[in-house]
């Protein structure tokens, strides 16, 4: 949920209680960690629970917990090759999406359908976009931003949410339309990140929380060569090639 960073920064509020992680200096070290590297296989766990709210208090009639979905990510980098598999908490159904550097593939296996074409090329700064460009940003390399971003960052405690020394901060973005919260679990001896938990809230006339969403990653960072199997795409047989896939159902 970082924004990319402009030409002009603004200050940043940074702040950490006396004796514990420096904010600043633990996101310089998560900076120099994602920005050094584009060799990676991260798998997510992508959950989202939304309640809507009466006049900011929560309406039970609005709120339902079996509308709850949980996603299944693994993204694969290796320099300019990337594969993108997500499976839908929704539908069930799995979408990969490959490049091996010169074509791409978007492959589902229930339609056994497939399409086929040149890949997109990598811009010369990462940041925020589409394609597997813009999927690279918003699961690894947005960590690189950390240091330079226009926004406000505290830390709110220190615990072994990530199997070890773990610092959690928060994270307030400013928006126009919706207020939004981003909690992180970093790694303090590693400057990796373990845990995202973003909050979206909605506010209509007067100021008054309409809406409420949650949304939770959970990193596993996974270290050693990536296997260049990951990123060859062999039609199955039977897949037939199409000019665009059909939603999923």
């Amino acid at each position: 949920m970082l924004p990319r960073c402009g030409s002009l920064l603004l200050f940043v509020a940074f702040t950490s209680p006396a004796g514990e992680p420096d904010v600043l200096a633990l996101f310089q070290k998560v900076a120099s960690v994602y920005g050094a590297s584009s060799n990676y296989v991260v798998r997510v766990q992508s959950s989202n629970t939304g309640k809507a709210l009466s006049a900011g208090v929560s309406d039970p009639a609005l709120t339902r917990p079996d509308l709850v979905a949980v996603n299944s990510i693994t993204l694969a980098r290796s320099g300019k090759a990337m594969r993108y598999e997500i499976k839908s908490g929704v539908t069930g159904q799995t979408t990969m999406w490959i490049n091996d550097g010169l074509r791409e593939w978007r492959y589902r296996p229930a339609q056994r359908q497939y399409t086929e074409s040149p890949a997109m090329a990598w811009p010369a700064e990462a940041g925020p976009g589409s394609g597997l460009p813009g999927l690279d940003w918003t699961y690894f390399s947005k960590f690189r931003a950390l240091p330079g971003v226009t926004l406000s960052a505290s830390l709110l405690r220190t615990d072994t949410t990530c199997n070890g020394p773990t610092a959690v901060i928060e994270i307030r973005i400013p928006q126009t339309e919706d207020r939004i919260i981003e909690r992180l679990s970093i790694r303090t001896d590693t400057g990796r990140v373990c845990h995202s938990e973003v909050h979206r809230i909605r506010s209509g006339r007067g100021g008054i929380v309409t809406e409420e969403r949650v949304t939770s990653w959970t990193y596993e960072q996974i270290g050693g060569p990536v296997d260049p199997a990951l990123f060859v795409f062999e039609p199955p047989k039977g897949a037939k090639l199409v000019n665009k896939l059909k939603d999923a159902q």
